[in-house]
């Protein structure tokens, strides 16, 4: 299930890492946001995936088709912006 405009993710990956797909349909301003709540995505990496040619373009102006987060305790926001979508 998709949901326009802002989609919340907090998962728990204590006991193994996971992969979240990223929506093909999207609009101009969608959201998506990522929150490690158990602070273990050091531990067990979240995987961020772009759907078909879509792409993640991150503050440094690197672009990617998937986001590897690695950080404990991180709080991801993408925005599709039109061409990528934007993380913040």
């Amino acid at each position: 299930e998709y949901r326009r405009q802002r989609q919340m993710c907090i998962r728990d990956s204590s006991n193994a890492p996971f992969v979240v797909s990223l929506p093909s349909l999207r609009y101009y301003g969608d959201t998506i946001h990522l929150a490690d709540s158990k602070y273990t995505w050091n531990i067990n990496n979240l995987t961020v995936n772009a759907a078909g040619s879509d792409q993640i373009k991150d503050s440094t102006g690197y672009i990617d088709t998937f986001l590897n987060c690695d950080v404990a305790g991180a709080y991801v926001e993408l925005v599709w912006e039109g061409t990528y979508w934007r993380m913040f």
